[in-house]
């Protein structure tokens, strides 16, 4: 009788043990997976308009303005991240959203209608058939700035 209790006990470890392993395994392989995803395309959209694209692979460490709002400042880190850095809405949830890396990730600041969304770069496009155009919204000024699209 002992025997066979002390049977179960080694098969209930040994089942115990397999199963912290594929934990393991799986853990390790969606981490691998989510870090490949990496080498994005940030669109930020103002007002539906986009009106600028970085390509976070290559990009270096910088801080711009959004342009007509200077008060929206996002910061572009070397480890290919993106992130609202200040804004003058009351809320900060804009800021508070922290970096974005990964493809499918979006940031908004709903007051100031700014947005900041990653694709991959087959997927940058431009202008998609999901984003509904505003006729009243006129073109943007960099007020001074240089701005790509």
């Amino acid at each position: 009788m002992k025997r066979l209790r002390r049977k179960r006990n080694e098969n209930r470890l040994m089942l115990a043990a397999v199963a912290v392993v594929v934990s393991c395994a799986a853990f390790l392989a969606l981490k691998y997976a989510l870090r490949g995803n990496r080498g994005v395309i940030a669109e930020i959209y103002h007002k539906t308009r986009l009106v600028r694209r970085i390509d976070l692979r290559s990009a270096k460490e910088s801080v711009f303005s959004i342009p007509g709002l200077p008060n929206v400042i996002c910061r572009v880190s070397a480890d290919g991240s993106i992130a609202f850095e200040r804004s003058d809405c009351p809320d900060q949830i804009c800021v508070r959203s922290g970096k974005l890396s990964r493809r499918g990730q979006i940031a908004a600041c709903l007051p100031n209608d700014v947005y900041i969304r990653l694709v991959l770069p087959s997927e940058a496009v431009g202008d998609d058939d999901d984003i509904v155009l505003d006729e009243e919204a006129g073109p943007l000024e960099a007020a001074g700035n240089s701005y790509e699209i």
